[in-house]
């Protein structure tokens, strides 16, 4: 049976977690098959005609024995007259609220006033201890004998196929939230065309894992962290969670920020979605939730600038702040705000998204501004632009709090199998030069790794170590042959680049059927980042495609993708989105001089795709890069290496240090101090590479 719940918060309640015990060991004994049954607590919730909350106590959802909701009922024999009544009365308008939403959609209705599936109520009252029959219709069971009769006796009451199932299930968790499919044309194209693909993936029914419907059904009391692999669905759950904590608490305020200022329209649409899913108005954006970048300025809100005007503090723009600080000035600013000012609460609930790319300055000015310290922060385990350590909780919370819920999303929705596998081997170096490394077996298993010796739980200097992923944690296109999946090719000069990747994006739309808003450039060589984009939409114009320029955007909160138009963007704005075909131009400019900082930018262009990912380039550089790629997609879905030496490690860790503390600089006599003259040659020459594409 899966629990889509936190487990210690089912335990919390005495009688949810008197039943869930009671089926557990009913699975277990083989008296009950529940196997493929799911457990939802305090969950799902509605509002009634009359704008009051309905909450689901316990809900068991079964392929074999359909739909049961289990009102929770806390009476004792002396009171059970009075008590069951109004809690009959409480479980029929839980009852009707969840019927009625099943009924509207198509796929689950017999006919107008039917349903495919069976629902079913029942009032689990443990302290009953006197069987007797009280005046309300509804079956009450009170042991585990019970439970077990009462389940039981409900196999083949109404037989529906699994599809069904998983539709009703979807349904109940909010699921429908999750995607929207594009109309979609397959007229002319093959049953193995790029739309074909696509059109199969979206209109597979939505459905929460459990580790992610566990991570935003609860209520939050406390801090909270979620963190998970790029495409996991961090924001989803986090989305989710907005919601759900909306809706529990309409008239509470509640901020979700973010380092991605593109985030913007998909948030908000995300939260909206999956708000509709069990009201029936939109969310109050307006008074309640509000949705802002990190910084903020004169022009548009901001989580520091709106904490420095609240507070009547002193506001240092990003100018200010970097004469102060060159290195990290948006955390000098939040470290002397908090330093010089006492900062308020001014939200109920904080939630902040790609907390990896905060220090841990930003996040504890989150957390004061945060009543009761409730704040959810989601951050990607393996992804990070700005620095290569995120901050660990100890430098959040300080050593005396603890985490009242932490979460590991492990399962990589977006990015295909061997593209993920590529990508990692990208971003840790395991092929070349190692830059990063993943010190144990459980911290590879946190990724959605396999390893081949499940036994040992730690690595030896020199180890071979085989780590493997599978179609459990990286369920998306998982059969489709890895060479399809990514292309590098390499050029003699931009203009040839950019022919060659206009070329190749015509054949996407015109022969295999996709959108242009299916398609995302992202450009490597920020140096030449306008360069590129000239050359691009010239080429892409001569074949009547549209090109849409997110960098054009000054405040960044209008769509990433706009229908009919290939997007076209940078690395750092094109965090937190996605795309089904990413092409990735000027990628030898990263590996002029492959540290972590740009090993890191290359993890980051590849886990854009949902599909299909091609990377392009200029000269011996890009070939020496796309042998690399060649070397770690021949072993996908399998990352081998040896595990690096103490002496390795301790380097390694060096490097990090330098670089989680250094920023893209041209003040070249500082680097000549940290990095050494070899070092600095390297750097030169990715310099130069960036002025001037031969």
């Amino acid at each position: 049976m899966k629990l889509n719940s936190d487990r210690n918060k089912i335990l919390e309640n005495r009688e949810a977690g008197r039943l869930y015990n009671h089926l557990n060991d009913l699975e277990r004994e083989g008296k009950l098959i529940l196997s493929e049954s799911e457990l939802y607590f305090d969950f799902p919730l509605y509002k009634d005609d009359d704008d009051k909350l309905v909450i689901s106590p316990l809900m068991l959802v079964s392929p074999l024995y359909g739909i049961i909701i289990f009102y929770l009922s806390s009476c004792s024999d002396r009171e059970a007259e009075s008590v069951l009544v109004n809690d009959d009365i409480s479980l029929e308008n839980i009852y009707s609220q969840i019927y009625s939403r099943l009924l509207k959609q198509k796929n689950l209705r017999k006919n107008k006033r039917e349903l495919k599936i069976s629902v079913e109520a029942a009032i689990y009252a443990p302290y009953l201890e006197r069987d007797a029959s009280f005046n309300i219709d509804t079956e009450i069971i009170s042991s585990k004998a019970s439970v077990e009769r009462y389940i039981s006796n409900l196999e083949g009451e109404c037989e529906f196929e699994f599809d069904v199932y998983s539709e009703a299930a979807s349904t109940i968790e909010g699921g429908k939230g999750l995607i929207r499919p594009k109309p979609r044309i397959l007229e002319g194209f093959g049953d193995h065309s790029k739309v074909a693909l696509v059109s199969k993936l979206e209109s597979a029914i939505a459905r929460f894992d459990s580790d992610q419907l566990g991570s935003c059904v609860n209520e939050i009391t406390g801090i909270e962290r979620i963190r998970g692999l790029a495409g996991s669905g961090k924001t989803v759950v986090l989305a989710m969670k907005v919601a759900v904590t909306h809706l529990r608490n309409r008239d509470k305020k509640i901020l979700y920020t973010f380092s991605t200022k593109a985030l913007y329209q998909h948030v908000k649409r995300l939260i909206t979605r999956f708000y509709r899913q069990f009201d029936d108005v939109d969310p109050d954006f307006e008074n309640s939730i509000h949705i802002m970048h990190a910084w903020g300025g004169n022009n548009a809100s901001g989580v520091y600038y709106n904490a420095c005007r609240d507070n009547s503090a002193p506001f240092l723009n990003f100018g200010e702040a970097q004469r102060a600080s060159p290195k990290n000035p948006f955390s000098y600013a939040c470290h002397k705000l908090m330093s010089d000012y006492s900062i308020q609460p001014t939200y109920d609930f904080v939630f902040v998204d790609e907390a990896q790319d905060f220090d841990s300055n930003f996040l504890r000015l989150c957390l004061l501004l945060a009543h009761n310290e409730n704040m959810v922060f989601g951050l990607d385990v393996f992804q990070n632009i700005f620095q290569t350590a995120s901050p660990t909780t100890q430098d959040i919370l300080g050593e005396e709090r603890v985490l009242s819920l932490d979460k590991f999303l492990n399962k990589c929705y977006r990015t295909p199998c061997a593209t993920l596998v590529c990508a990692h081997a990208i971003g840790l170096g395991v092929y070349r030069n190692q830059v990063q490394v993943i010190k144990s077996p459980e911290d590879w298993r946190n990724l959605g790794y396999s390893i081949d010796d499940e036994t040992n739980n730690n690595f030896r200097s020199g180890q071979e170590i085989s780590v493997c992923r599978t179609e459990k944690t990286s369920p998306s296109l998982y059969d489709e042959p890895k060479e399809n999946l990514i292309i590098t090719q390499h050029h003699e000069d931009v203009y040839l680049e950019c022919a060659w990747v206009a070329d190749r994006i015509n054949h996407d739309i015109h022969e295999q059927g996709l959108n242009a808003s299916d398609i995302l450039i992202i450009c490597a060589d920020d140096k030449n980042f306008k360069r590129y984009y000239n050359v691009l939409a010239s080429y892409l114009l001569n074949k009547e495609i549209d090109i849409n320029n997110v960098n054009a955007d000054k405040y960044n909160i209008s769509d990433f993708s706009i229908d009919n138009k290939v997007t076209y963007s940078t690395i750092h704005k094109a965090k937190g989105n996605e795309s089904y075909s990413v092409y990735v131009v000027g990628c030898e400019v990263l590996y002029y001089y492959p540290n972590v900082k740009n090993r890191n930018l290359l993890f980051t262009a590849m886990t854009r795709t949902k599909g299909w990912l091609a990377m392009t380039g200029v000269g011996e550089t890009a070939i020496k890069l796309f042998d690399e790629i060649g070397d770690a997609l021949s072993h996908a879905p399998y990352l081998r290496f040896n595990y690096p030496s103490g002496e390795m490690i301790h380097q390694i860790e060096v490097d990090l240090n330098k670089f989680s503390t250094s920023e893209k600089s041209n003040d070249f006599e500082k680097m000549i101090e940290e990095y050494g003259a070899e070092g600095l040659k390297a750097m030169i020459r990715e310099h130069e590479a960036k002025k001037v594409k031969k």
